[in-house]
């Protein structure tokens, strides 16, 4: 646009040069400055603070010699403000003179300060008097004050930038009635209205207003502005709702009225523009349903935008708008939009990116999705959609790049998505899916993790478990895959209290910090319309028993204990696991003796200072077989209020506690026996007491500090969770922290939440770290809500050789090198990585140079030159955290015997101790058989061996596979051992025939 304008001034210029009989060039040579310009030059200099400007901007004005104005010559005027600043034009005014006129001024981003009405007596005289002028940019200044009319008295202006000063009052109607000026930018000024316009500039192609402080509807007058092309309102300014008059500015490309205020619902009329490539109403206050567009009268435009999210559209969705015409991407994040999502009114081969985020969308998924044949990104997060994820989303593999599903109550995945591959960015966390993963599923998101390591997964804050083929797998590359899945506890079993009772026990979850419970349920085993099914539900995650009563003597019971997950701030859905072991029990004979329990079988309260009773609680006095016993309860502390304190068979108790005002924890026990001295077990009931802060805007972090330990370069320990409970509902919390070493998820977050802590000692030395978890408001340092010291101390890797020094005897020249086994080990944590290398006058060789973990390395010796006598080495062995230092050193010596072949003793394993799997067999060819240079990067739970041939073509040994937790070096079994005697002799020639003594791996 801009080129454009340039290019009809200097097209008008020219046609006035020739017209005068006098050709530009020397037009440019003979002609002066009017002093007119110059005035209005320096005017500008001086109303606008000019020996402040930037010097870049101030160049020339006052480079000597000066004129009596102060300024510098006259004939300089060209070059003040430096290149591209000002440009002039030649007019001839009379039939002898030429005369230089301003043509463009642009002062940009230069420093100006002061006001247009500066001037002595006026405006200052820079406004009144440039008839030439077609461009002038005085943006990113500090103008301020109210614009008057004279600024547009030259009729040639054609650009006006004035954006990003301190401009106030009304936009000057006279911007609107200007009969050239095609492009007006005002934005990021302090307008707060408009000035009513009795005629409109026809010729107005692109304005801004946005950022101003606008508090008024969009003026109606500009859907008269019939050539406007580009309108920018953007910014927090406007109110009311968008004027149907808009959809008379047919020539508009781009709207754009994002965040404001508008209100009421979205014109028809901005639909049917005819040649609009963005309609940009997001951030909002828009309400009322979608439109429903005729579809035949829009135009098929490419790369069209539609951008409604942040806004309050409520109702349906039109299947039409799954249909625009030329539209590629559609927003409608963020709105109030509810009910099925339906399928496309037709085939839509436009839309590349559809956002649904946030809604209130429910209802399945649909099945098809062949109707979109372009889709790249599909966002359909944070809304309401239940049950499984249709297999018809394989329609989508040969385009789809995104796919979010996560935060919906989806409770199944079929075999999509894996189906759509490793290039999709997969999220399905934070639904309700509880059930085996599809093998493909489960080969996606490992495959994901491989190629980009991450502490999180697709498919976190769910119940789903991989199958056994894949459950190695996932251990291996997401170790703290089961504390964000709902799966079942560990190790349930069943205890008959009596005739009538049982207590179900079992490993509690890692994080009990989320909100749930256990779900038991007992079915009884029997013909149809006699079964019997009992559930129960503990307090929280925290219980590890629990009693059941009410059963029926001599029945047998299916047992299942199940994990509930109730909704938190990382998932808004209640998630139940799927499996887990089933377990039996048959109840005796009904009895007459007198038994009881308690359920729950603890208590904990959680207080304020300012409210020292928090609400009772209540325990049941359950009978487990025949008669009713009498119980009496006695508590063990003051503070605890027991009701009633005696009775006979089952009976509710309620239980109030009244503890010390002092933040903290308190606990202490109720005592329940026997009444009146009758025989039975006495039985206690813990109960925990948490006095929280009372400070409404406090954030009470538990636990207070962190603690991880580690070794210096190894793998990450697992992560530890901080729980928060804010003082007051809806305070907000942002997270901060500065250590590079140092990593929280999620960073922000409302009330209560649950947040990880993950440290990296990967490139760190051995010693303690300390650094802070700083929770604040609304991301602002000087509102600190809390902090949490965190501490990581890094222990250097315990490695160790045995044995702590090698003898080996070999014979000289053609006779065979004897071997010896160097065992490397490592105290506590697996999967660090090493290498060993040779050092001093012996050529030492290696079955391999590097490993991870705990492994046996074969070492062997070249003898082709070495003379008979005792001969000195060493093996060091490099492992992290500093790895130019050898961190063990094994001396090694070589005993040269002549007339003597050693040949090594195959009675025994060469490799011992390397996790207990029954061998294999590996071949590898001799041109690859050096050192990996990826060795550093392998899996520790994986590793490979190289057998190494001597000649040309391959060697082949069976060697053991490594354990799931070791790496380095392994060697042959007894079954088939690499150093058998009849291989030796068969390598003889090979041995031979190797003079060079670098340290290549061994066979």
């Amino acid at each position: 646009m801009r080129m454009a304008i340039r290019l009809a001034s200097c097209l008008a210029a020219l046609v006035l040069v020739l017209a005068g009989g006098v050709g530009r060039a020397q037009a440019e040579v003979t002609a002066t400055i009017d002093w007119t310009q110059r005035l209005a030059l320096t005017s500008l200099y001086k109303a606008m603070n000019g020996d402040q400007w930037k010097p870049e901007c101030r160049a020339g004005f006052k480079t000597p010699p000066l004129d009596s104005d102060g300024f510098a010559m006259p004939g300089t005027e060209a070059t003040w403000g430096g290149e591209g600043r000002t440009k002039w034009l030649p007019i001839r005014v009379d039939n002898t003179e030429w005369r230089r006129f301003l043509n463009i001024v642009d002062f940009s981003d230069c420093g100006l300060m002061g006001s247009f009405l500066d001037g002595i007596g006026g405006p200052i005289p820079f406004l009144v008097n440039i008839p030439y002028v077609w461009q002038l940019s005085l943006s990113k200044n500090e103008i301020g004050g109210r614009i008057p009319d004279e600024i547009v008295m030259a009729t040639s202006l054609q650009f006006l930038g004035l954006s990003k000063n301190k401009f106030s009052g009304n936009v000057p109607r006279a911007f609107f009635e200007h009969p050239e000026l095609r492009a007006l930018f005002l934005d990021g000024n302090e307008f707060t209205g408009f000035e009513t316009p009795t005629t409109v500039n026809p010729k107005l192609e692109s304005m801004t207003l946005g950022n101003n402080r606008f508090d008024c509807p969009i003026p109606e007058f500009f859907g008269s502005l019939v050539q406007m092309k580009h309108l920018n309102l953007a910014g927090h300014g406007f109110t009311g709702p968008i004027p149907s008059s808009l959809g008379g500015m047919t020539s508009l490309e781009r709207l754009d009225l994002k965040s404001n205020r508008l209100t009421g619902p979205i014109p028809v009329e901005l639909l049917a523009l005819p040649k609009v490539a963005l309609i940009d109403l997001s951030d909002n206050q828009l309400t009322g349903p979608l439109p429903t567009p005729n579809l035949g009268a829009m135009p098929a435009l490419p790369s069209r935008q539609i951008r409604l999210n942040h806004n309050q559209i409520d109702g349906t969705l039109p299947a039409e708008w799954l249909s625009l015409p030329g539209v590629y991407q559609l927003d409608l994040a963020n709105n109030l939009l509810s009910g099925a999502l339906p399928a496309p009114a037709a085939q839509n081969e436009w839309l590349t990116g559809l956002n649904l985020q946030r809604n209130a969308l429910s209802g399945s998924l649909p099945a098809a999705w062949d109707q979109f044949l372009v889709l790249r990104s599909l966002d359909l997060s944070e809304n309401r959609f239940e049950g499984t994820v249709p297999q018809g989303i394989c329609a989508l593999s040969s385009v789809l790049k995104t796919l979010n599903l996560h935060g919906n109550a989806l409770t199944a995945v079929s075999d999509a998505p894996g189906c759509l591959g490793t290039g999709v960015s997969l999220g399905l966390s934070r639904n309700a899916i509880a059930h085996e993963m599809p093998a493909n599923l489960a080969e996606y998101v490992i495959d994901k993790l491989q190629a980009a390591p991450s502490s999180w997964t697709p498919v976190d804050w769910n119940g789903l478990f991989p199958g056994p083929a894949q459950a190695d797998a996932f251990q291996t590359v997401i170790p703290n895959w089961r504390e964000k899945q709902t799966l079942s506890p560990d190790g349930p079993s069943v205890q008959v209290l009596g005739s009538r009772a049982v207590r179900v026990s079992w490993t509690p979850v890692q994080w009990p910090e989320l909100p749930g419970q256990y779900r038991i349920s007992l079915t009884s085993k029997g013909g149809i319309g006699n079964a019997e099914r009992i559930t129960v539900n503990t307090v929280d995650l925290e219980n590890a028993t629990w009693l059941v009563s009410g059963l029926t003597p001599e029945r047998t019971y299916e047992v299942r204990v199940r994990t509930v997950t109730l909704p938190h701030a990382l998932n808004t859905n209640a998630v139940v696991s799927f499996g887990g072991p089933t377990l039996e029990v048959t109840m005796p004979e009904a009895s007459d003796e007198a038994g009881m329990a308690a359920n729950p079988d603890r208590l904990t309260f959680v207080a304020y200072p300012s409210l020292p009773q928090p609400p009772a609680q209540e325990v049941a006095i359950l009978g487990t077989s025949g008669g009713e016993p009498r119980w009496r309860v006695t508590p063990q502390s003051e503070w605890v209020t027991v009701s009633p304190e005696f009775g006979r068979g089952d009976a509710l108790l309620t239980v109030s506690v009244s503890p010390d005002e002092k933040p903290g924890i308190l606990t202490t026990t109720i005592q329940i026996g026997p009444d009146l001295g009758l025989p039975g077990d006495t039985f206690q009931i813990p109960v925990t007491v948490i006095v929280l802060d009372e400070d409404p805007t406090a954030l009470t972090p538990q636990p207070a500090t962190l603690s991880f330990q580690g070794l210096a370069g190894g793998h990450a320990p697992q992560a530890q969770p901080i729980a928060l409970v804010a003082g007051r509902k809806g305070l907000e919390w942002n997270v901060i922290v500065e250590e590079d070493w140092l990593r929280a998820d999620p960073v922000e977050g409302s009330e209560h939440g649950l947040v990880f802590v993950d440290v990296n000692p990967m490139g760190r030395t051995a010693g303690t770290y300390e650094g802070t978890v700083v929770f604040v408001r609304d991301g602002i340092v000087a509102k600190e809500l809390a902090r949490v010291p965190v501490t990581m101390t890094l222990a250097a890797p315990q490695v160790a050789a045995t044995p702590t020094s090698l003898h080996l005897t070999v014979g000289t020249e053609d006779q065979v090198p004897a071997t010896a086994n160097l065992a490397i080990s490592f105290a506590g944590e697996q999967g660090i990585p090493w290498r060993l290398e040779p050092a001093g006058s012996i050529a030492l060789a290696l079955s391999l140079p590097t490993g991870i973990g705990d492994g046996n390395c074969v070492v062997g010796v070249e003898s082709g030159e070495l003379p008979p006598g005792d001969h000195t080495g060493e093996l060091r062995l490099f492992a992290p955290p500093d790895e130019t230092e050898p961190t063990v050193v094994v001396p090694v010596t070589v005993t040269v015997q002549e007339g003597i072949v050693v040949v090594p003793d195959t009675s025994e394993e060469v490799s011992e101790g390397v996790g207990g799997d029954e061998g294999g067999s590996v071949s590898e060819d001799v041109a690859d058989s050096g050192p990996r240079p990826d060795a550093w990067q392998e899996d520790p739970g994986t590793g490979s061996a190289d057998v190494v041939g001597l000649d040309q073509g391959h060697a082949t040994a069976d060697v053991p596979a490594q354990g799931k937790s070791k790496g380095g070096c392994t060697t042959g079994s007894t079954a088939a051992t690499v150093w058998a005697p009849m291989l030796l002799l068969a390598l003889l020639p090979a041995l031979r025939r190797r003079t060079s003594r670098s340290n290549r791996p061994i066979a």
